[in-house]
């Protein structure tokens, strides 16, 4: 009899990602290859031929689905106990070799239910995928990489003027929905996060200028992955859908840099998934990203950017940062950045400020340049200068 043991560790990794409620219970599905003694793929396996046990307690298997690698299988069952351990997933068929898809681990995964919210959002994803009935932007910022994976943390910017008001006790009160999931490279479903949040603010004219932010984290193995948005204002129906391709890329182990990002010049109304998973802070503060940077042309106006650098721990050598400005893709200045010394945690966070008056009316890019030794790494960020201003319109329903 072939068997595979010794999963709770990797299980225990996709735990961490996902955290079901119980109300949610969870199916868990692993991806097995099945040979026979000699190697060849075993292409007739049936659902009876397979075992699962968690926890000392044999399961039930819900699905077994061949998939089109010859020998390539689908398992899927729900915990008895209503809660993922360690599995051990056995074929009993006398003479086969079980491997996991990608080498000799298998990979469990959770699969969480669809909370009703995230139900009907999906919906939405999937019958309106090109909606733009509110203006938002998106965004997706690296950080740091860890034991989880890359540190990704998904941003969405919403202008307060795009969503519908009512007033109660005299203060403007909306309400925002947002779904962000992430793909991965087979078009699977990995993680998901949702918000439904009531939104206040002090006035009307405070409503038709301010922004909000919502950000939430992701921590992915290398690979390509789709980010799918879909942000909703419950009281007009108006919904935007939004697709980004990214790249979780390898670590080197060598000097490495997060995103650069753009930071609020402005106020603006913040909602963080999980501020303890959150990078966007300096000296305890958090700061409010921008996605979509537009400064007046003349105005005493400035453009202040956050990033920060991963010096690698092994190399004696300093990191230096040159800042880089472009104009319609030209390079149009530069200045060496004094930096300061990297922190507990062996990073070097760092705000800095670029005064815009100067600047004409065109496109803009920073680019940042990190040295350590050899090894040199570049991000950068676009803004907009222009001259023209819209005026916002605030869409306000009388209280009943």
């Amino acid at each position: 009899m072939a068997c595979w043991a010794g999963l709770a560790a990797c299980l225990a990794a996709a735990l961490s990602d996902v955290q079901p409620s119980t109300e949610q219970g969870v199916t868990v599905l692993v991806q097995l290859v099945v040979q026979d003694a000699a190697g060849r793929p075993v292409t007739d396996l049936r659902l009876e031929e397979i075992e699962v046990v968690q926890e000392a307690e044999r399961q039930r298997v819900r699905t077994l689905k061949a998939l089109p690698r010859p020998g390539s299988y689908e398992v899927t069952y729900v915990p008895a106990s209503g809660k993922a351990a360690g599995v051990t997933v056995r074929v009993l068929r006398p003479g086969t070799q079980v491997r996991g898809p990608d080498g000799p681990f298998l990979k469990p995964r959770i699969l969480v239910p669809l909370s009703p919210l995230e139900a009907e959002l999906t919906r939405v994803l999937e019958t309106r995928p090109e909606a733009s009935d509110l203006a938002c932007q998106v965004a997706v910022l690296r950080f740091e990489s860890g034991p989880k994976g890359v540190h990704h943390t998904v941003a969405v910017e919403v202008p307060l003027s795009a969503l519908r008001w009512s007033l109660a006790e005299g203060r403007p009160r909306g309400r925002l929905q947002i779904l962000a999931r992430i793909k991965g490279p087979d078009g699977r479903d990995l993680q998901r996060l949702s918000l439904d949040r009531p939104v206040e603010v002090a006035s009307e004219a405070e409503a038709s200028v301010q922004r909000l932010v919502w950000t939430g984290s992701f921590h992915l193995p290398p690979d390509r992955y789709t980010l799918d948005v879909v942000v909703r204002d419950p009281a007009s129906q108006g919904a935007t859908t939004r697709a980004l391709a990214f790249e979780a890329p390898r670590t080197t182990g060598g000097l490495s840099m997060s995103s650069v990002t753009l930071l609020q010049p402005r106020g603006a109304v913040s909602l963080r998934e999980d501020p303890s998973d959150d990078p966007l802070f300096l000296d305890g503060a958090p700061l409010m990203p921008t996605l979509n940077l537009v400064l007046p042309v003349g105005a005493p106006a400035q453009a202040r950017f956050f990033v920060t650098l991963y010096p690698d721990p092994r190399s004696k050598e300093p990191v230096s940062l040159r800042l880089e400005v472009y104009r319609s893709g030209t390079a149009v200045g530069g200045v060496d950045i004094p930096i300061p010394a990297a922190d507990p945690n062996g990073e070097i966070r760092y705000v800095g400020v670029v005064p815009t008056r100067s600047f004409l009316e065109a496109p803009y890019a920073l680019r940042l340049v990190a040295r350590q030794g050899d090894v040199v790494v570049v991000e950068e960020a676009s803004l907009t200068m222009t001259t023209h201003q819209e005026e916002p319109r605030l869409r306000v329903t009388a209280p009943d």
